[in-house]
């Protein structure tokens, strides 16, 4: 087992669950372990040739998931108060 590592893929996957791969393994390989992505699956916004490591969380996101947090991160107030310096 020194040459396994474990991971978990859960999310738009057709068998979310805990999976055991091989150190090196790549993270579109920890999708195939779990049954590959859903049709609902936004295959775009991971990086699919990612080194797995152990003990990772995979959660694969809908197409509707990622908009949805883009529109979140668009509606955050990105304001920074910076004080004023005053010389007198």
């Amino acid at each position: 087992e020194a040459d396994l590592i474990c991971v978990f893929v859960g999310g738009a996957v057709s068998d979310s669950g805990v999976y055991l791969l091989p150190q090196g393994s790549r993270l579109y390989e920890a999708i195939e372990a779990a049954g590959g992505m859903t049709e609902d699956a936004d295959s775009y916004y991971l990086n699919q040739a990612k080194i797995l490591e152990d003990a990772e969380q995979i959660i694969v996101l809908t197409t509707q998931e990622v908009q949805e947090r883009k529109e979140q991160i668009r509606q955050q107030d990105w304001s920074i108060s910076i004080p004023q310096m005053c010389h007198s």
